[in-house]
C-alpha cells in the first residue's frame, strides 16, 4: 500500500481548515501578550505566552507534520504529514508526540498550582497545601523522568516496535501498513518500554483527573466570607475563569487521553472515535487560545482596541490573585 496515503477526507476537512483562524488568533493574542503593559503580572503573562506558543506547535504538528492515520484495532498511527515525507520513521514521531502531551501537561499543573497560590491567602500555612505540592512535584518527576526515558531507550523501543510489527504482519498478512516505516505499533505491557510509559501517561492522568477539581473546590470553601460583599464577588468570579480554563483543557485534553488509556486496556473498533480524539486535540488550541482572551479584560480590551486601529491605551494586567484589594483586581 501507499505508505503515505492520508487519513479520510472527512477528518481532513475538519480540522485542516481550523488553522484558517486558529494562526491569526495565535499570532494576534502573542504579540498582544508581547506588547502588553505590565506592573504586576509579568509571571501570568508568561504563562499565558507558553499556552498560546503550546497550542500553536501543538496544531502545526498536528495538521502540516503528523497527520496521522489510524488501522483499527491495533494501537497504531500511520504518519502520512511532512515528517513520513521526510522519512523520519513512526517512532520518533510517537516521541515527539509524548514530548508535546508532556509540556502540555506541565503546563496545565503549573498554571493551576500558581492560580492556586494567588487565591489562597497565605497558602502555607493550608495544610491542604501539602497534597497540592505533592502532586504537582510528583508529576514534575514524571514527566521529567518520562521525557528522559523516551529518548535513552529509542534504541531499545525501535527494535521492540519492528519485532512487534513483524509479529503482527505474519498473523495477517494483508496488514500491509505494518509494512511502513512510518507506523508505529504499540503493544501495551509487553516489554518494559511500553510498561514504564503507558504506566506513568494512565498514572499522571488519573492524578489531574482527580486532583485538580479537588483543588478547584477547597478554592472555593477557602474563599473568606468576612470579606466585603464586592470583594468575595469578584474572588468568586476568578474561580469561574479558573474552573472554565480547566474545563477546556479537561474536555478537549482530558477525554481523548481517557479514549487512549480505555483503548490500551480494552481495545477498541472504531476508527470514527480514534480520529475524534485527534480532532480534539485539533481544536484544543483555538478554544484555549479564545478563552485566554474572553477571561482577560485588558488582553481582550488591547486586542479590540488594536483591531479598530485606534490608539491604544495603556492597561494593566493583574495576575488574577483573589487577595489583591480591589482597585487593582477589576482591572481583570
Amino acid at each position: 500500500m501507499d505508505c503515505l496515503q492520508p487519513p479520510p477526507y472527512i477528518y481532513r476537512i475538519i480540522t485542516q481548515p481550523i488553522a484558517v483562524i486558529s494562526f491569526p488568533t495565535y499570532l494576534t493574542v502573542f504579540l498582544a501578550l508581547t506588547f502588553l503593559k505590565s506592573d504586576v503580572s509579568r509571571k501570568y503573562q508568561l504563562f499565558l505566552i507558553w499556552n498560546v506558543i503550546e497550542n500553536f506547535a501543538l496544531d502545526v504538528y498536528l495538521i502540516f507534520f503528523l497527520v496521522p492515520a489510524v488501522h483499527s484495532p491495533y494501537i497504531l498511527f500511520r504518519g502520512t504529514g511532512l515528517l513520513s515525507h521526510l522519512g523520519f520513521s513512526g517512532t520518533i514521531q510517537f516521541l515527539i508526540t509524548c514530548l508535546i502531551v508532556n509540556i502540555h501537561t506541565l503546563y496545565m499543573t503549573e498554571i493551576f498550582y500558581y492560580r492556586y497560590q494567588s487565591c489562597i491567602f497565605n497558602y502555607k500555612t493550608h495544610k491542604f497545601s501539602y497534597f497540592v505540592k505533592s502532586y504537582v512535584y510528583l508529576i514534575r518527576t514524571l514527566i521529567i523522568t518520562t521525557s528522559i526515558f523516551h529518548f535513552a531507550t529509542y534504541q531499545d523501543a525501535t527494535k521492540i516496535e519492528a519485532h512487534n510489527k513483524l509479529n503482527a504482519l505474519k498473523q495477517n498478512k494483508t496488514d500491509q501498513f505494518l509494512n511502513c516505516s512510518s507506523s508505529f505499533l504499540l503493544i501495551p505491557f509487553t516489554d518494559y518500554v511500553s510498561t514504564f510509559v503507558l504506566g506513568a501517561w494512565i498514572f499522571i492522568t488519573v492524578i489531574l483527573t482527580f486532583s485538580l477539581p479537588i483543588t478547584a473546590l477547597y478554592i472555593n470553601i477557602s474563599i473568606p466570607r468576612s470579606t466585603s460583599h464586592v470583594n468575595w464577588k469578584i474572588q468568586k468570579q476568578l474561580l469561574k475563569r479558573l474552573v472554565i480554563q480547566f474545563a477546556v483543557h479537561e474536555i478537549l485534553m482530558g477525554i481523548p487521553h481517557c479514549m487512549f488509556i480505555y483503548a490500551v486496556l480494552f481495545g477498541y473498533q472504531s476508527e470514527t472515535l480514534a480520529y475524534s480524539g485527534f480532532v480534539s486535540f485539533s481544536y484544543h488550541g483555538i478554544a484555549s487560545t479564545l478563552s485566554i482572551i474572553f477571561l482577560t479584560k485588558p488582553l481582550r480590551n488591547y486586542i479590540l482596541t488594536n483591531l479598530r486601529l485606534e490608539r491604544t491605551p495603556i492597561v494593566k494586567i493583574t495576575n488574577n490573585k483573589c487577595h489583591f484589594p480591589i482597585s487593582s483586581v477589576m482591572h481583570n
